[in-house]
């Protein structure tokens, strides 16, 4: 290997990883290998594997660090930023669950009248019937066969 290059077990140790793990990468992503059956680990592998595992330091800034008082009033500005969310959404659930008990007791209500209006109809065409029918078996009375009509 050339001077430049990493080896596996260094890639491993750097990104607390296996060497097993850099390999498994290594296969996944096509990397080549050398005559001796070895994945050829070159700068530009090196940094994809330490980027896959967050290791690559190359791109990252140093954040300046807060104070543990200016910590602690972001944290007491967030908590309180929260609350009032939390207040406002307590106040849309009880809003939403008055609406729903309206709708609610509008359904029961409009189910109660569907079903007197099934009755009404049902005794309507009961009554129907009941007129009609006496007034079939005259009409059958009042007709006589053919051969009725000789007998009597």
């Amino acid at each position: 290997m050339n001077i430049e290059m990493s080896t596996i077990k260094e890639l491993a140790e750097t990104c607390g990883v296996s060497e097993q793990a850099i390999r498994k990468w290594c296969a996944r992503n096509q990397v080549a290998k050398d005559v001796a059956q070895r994945y050829i680990i070159d700068k530009t592998t090196e940094t994809a594997i330490l980027q896959h595992y967050g290791k690559d330091t190359r791109n990252q800034v140093a954040q300046p660090t807060e104070t543990s008082c200016e910590t602690s009033e972001t944290m007491k500005e967030i908590i309180e930023m929260l609350r009032k969310e939390l207040e406002a959404k307590d106040k849309q659930i009880e809003s939403l669950q008055h609406s729903l008990d309206r709708t609610t007791a509008a359904l029961v209500s409009a189910q109660e009248s569907i079903k007197a209006a099934q009755l009404l109809q049902a005794n309507s065409e009961q009554k129907l019937k009941m007129i009609e029918k006496p007034a079939e078996e005259a009409e059958r009375q009042g007709r006589k066969h053919w051969w009725q009509r000789w007998v009597d």
